[in-house]
């Protein structure tokens, strides 16, 4: 699994105290997110919802950066595939997840703000790196399950609506995407042809069976250029 490790206990109960303690000081989002070693991004986000919007009571809607995927094109995203593949040991991911074909695709993003509004929670591994998982895909159907999760600790009982499911040992291809701060899903749709179309018949490896996923660390930031995703597929050793 991902080697940068945060805590996973409630990181907002010791930045607050932190900050406290800071009142005759002008501290910034950032100051205040490093303290919890966490993106700006993601710590705003906990909850699911803005700062702003927390405090006028509005109800959680999709984050900023998880628009809808649409058909525009993604002008200054790259993708490429890491020199080496990594191996992994099999690991628990739990989050909310559906079904989705092509024609509801569109709606994954819809997901994540669930996932980000009940961080974190009792049986969490001890690290914020999420996962965008693809399993059970049915190329008949056309229709493959995607759950937006985070590690946990085997056996734990995750919360009201989540499921969880285990990522078996494998090899992997790891693909990384970088970002350019535009809007994310399209950058992703873009890298997501390009390695399946190019990337992965060019590389001469043998994909098999078994869930592939999207890798966020814990400082992921969208809408910062140079942000990146790792893309894991799994390959025959």
């Amino acid at each position: 699994m991902d080697s940068s490790s945060f805590p996973a206990t409630d990181p907002l109960s010791g930045v607050v105290a932190w900050s406290e303690q800071r009142l005759d000081q002008a501290l910034t989002l950032e100051q205040v997110a490093a303290r919890a070693g966490l993106s700006p991004y993601l710590f705003s986000r906990l909850f699911g919802v803005s700062p702003d919007r927390f405090r006028s009571g509005f109800a959680v809607e999709p984050i900023e950066g998880q628009t809808t995927m649409t058909d525009s094109p993604a002008p200054n995203s790259a993708v490429v595939r890491l020199p080496e593949p990594v191996t992994l040991p099999a690991f628990h991911v739990a989050g909310p997840a559906r079904r989705f074909d092509q024609g509801t695709k569109a709606q994954i993003p819809q997901l994540w703000p669930t996932l980000i509004g009940a961080l974190p929670f009792a049986g969490q591994s001890a690290s914020w790196a999420t996962y965008g998982v693809v399993s059970d895909v049915d190329r008949d159907e056309g229709s493959f399950q995607y759950m937006a999760g985070v590690g946990v600790e085997p056996g734990h009982v995750p919360p009201p609506g989540f499921s969880t499911m285990e990522i078996p040992a494998a090899t992997y291809a790891v693909f990384r995407i970088t970002l350019d701060g535009s809007a994310l899903h399209p950058q992703v749709k873009q890298a997501m042809a390009t390695i399946w179309c190019e990337l992965i018949p060019a590389s001469g490896l043998k994909v098999v069976e078994g869930p592939d996923f999207e890798l966020y660390d814990g400082r992921f930031d969208p809408r910062k250029p140079g942000s990146f995703i790792d893309f894991h597929v799994p390959v025959e050793a």
